[in-house]
């Protein structure tokens, strides 16, 4: 493909991944690369595979301080491109705290993700985020979530149990509630394996989901900004749980 940029980052991959560290002047290059873009030229064919080979340059060099330069990737309808972007923040950088809104509204869906990548990123990223509190919470004598950490769980309960989805999207709100639960990734069940769903199915710990359950039961904690925060995610979701 020929390049649209000055700059080759299949080059910049690849001494990366030899160990090589990126000069002053080219991560210079790379912030110019994002600083210059606009969202509809990343919406053109010819450039979406470099922006996205950039992007993972920017996370393998953990180039943090394009933070706010690659955020912008999120508005791209590009389900391949988001899910990096949402990765790169949440994942490797941990930003999820800053992006919860957008990742809630991942999580439930948008129309343009007809593959439900990003949606699988986002509610793998919410389940990664509870993990922060929830097992502390569940160690408590009074257990209380936060509104956002009750939307939060709420949501991946609701997916989990919303039997008019993919059995693989459930799977992963399920994969989630454990991480949640604070379960290592080496005790739950492979990604390669269908669980089943039924009451009476051994594939499901149901007594963590009582357990949660049991917490979502409890009225959450105010928390300042929490009533403007949901309201806008509420207002601002194209599809939900069991929509498409």
């Amino acid at each position: 493909m020929e390049a649209t940029f000055g700059i080759d980052p299949e080059k910049l991959l690849l001494r990366i991944s030899q160990g090589e560290e990126l000069s002053s002047e080219e991560v210079a290059e790379i912030t110019e690369v994002f600083r210059s873009l606009e969202i509809e030229d990343i919406g053109r064919s010819r450039s979406v595979d470099e922006v996205y080979s950039f992007l993972v340059v920017v996370g393998r060099a953990r180039l943090i301080e394009l933070q706010h330069l690659i955020e912008k990737s999120l508005d791209v309808r590009d389900a391949l491109t988001v899910a990096l972007v949402l990765e790169t923040l949440c994942l490797e950088w941990e930003k999820t705290g800053e992006y919860l809104e957008r990742v809630i509204n991942f999580a439930l869906g948008v129309a343009w993700d007809e593959d439900q990548d990003v949606q699988q990123v986002a509610i793998k990223i919410l389940g990664e985020y509870l993990q922060q509190f929830l097992p502390a919470i569940l160690s408590q004598d009074v257990k209380s979530l936060s509104a956002s950490q009750h939307r939060v769980l709420d949501l991946l309960m609701s997916i989990f149990e919303d039997e008019s989805l993919e059995s693989w999207t459930r799977q992963s709100a399920y994969y989630s509630l454990c991480r949640s639960y604070g379960k290592d990734w080496e005790v739950i069940p492979s990604e390669c394996v269908q669980l089943e769903f039924s009451h009476d199915s051994k594939d499901v710990e149901w007594g963590m989901i009582d357990e949660l359950k049991e917490l979502l039961s409890q009225p959450p904690l105010e928390e300042e900004g929490s009533s403007s925060l949901l309201r806008s995610i509420d207002s601002g979701s194209s599809t939900g749980p069991g929509m498409r």
